[in-house]
């Protein structure tokens, strides 16, 4: 924990927080992993269309990256 937070370990501290949220997710329930995954997926692809999309596609690619985040959400919260 310590040598997170040293100057020299600025690079590390992105991959660290990364890999503990895998291991954190891995360790419950490995499925959590894949839907871990899914979204992150989703975030960058989103994202990435949103940034150097058309501009008249802007809202549409981050409206529908809002949309199918809250779709997972839903799906796992009240399927049984």
């Amino acid at each position: 924990l310590l040598l997170f937070y040293l100057p020299s370990a600025i690079k590390l501290q992105r991959f660290t927080l990364i890999l503990a949220s895998f291991v954190f997710y891995a360790s419950n329930q490995p499925a959590l992993l894949l839907l871990l995954l899914f979204s992150i997926a989703i975030n960058i692809t989103t994202s990435y269309f949103v940034r150097v999309g058309a501009p008249l596609n802007r809202k549409y690619f981050a409206a529908l990256g809002v949309v199918l985040n809250l779709g997972v959400l839903a799906f796992f919260k009240y399927s049984p």
